[in-house]
């Protein structure tokens, strides 16, 4: 996913989201404004507050990391499951 300025202090996509937000089944225009802006809540009130484009682009690398290692833990999970002996055939020695 690649930003760029919108003209002030936030930012714009530049790239496509339509495959991203379909894979993650979430409407294309949400997935924008998430990764476009932070809400801020203060007391019991919420506003929104414009993303850089480098402080945008660094919200979805994280998020993309997180993805991956929340992937790979329950890959690992599911190959130990399907490789492990059950619990009544411990080791000896």
């Amino acid at each position: 996913v690649e930003f760029e300025s919108d003209g002030g202090e936030g930012s714009k996509v530049s790239s496509d989201l339509g495959r991203l937000a379909s894979l993650m089944e979430v409407e294309e225009e949400v997935l924008r404004e998430k990764v476009t802006f932070r809400t801020m809540t203060a007391r019991n009130d919420s506003y929104k507050v414009p993303l850089s484009p480098q402080a945008a682009k660094e919200g979805v690398d994280a998020f993309a990391k997180e993805l991956y290692a929340k992937q790979f833990l329950w890959l690992v999970s599911k190959i130990n499951e399907a490789t492990s002996a059950g619990q009544e055939h411990g080791r000896t020695g």
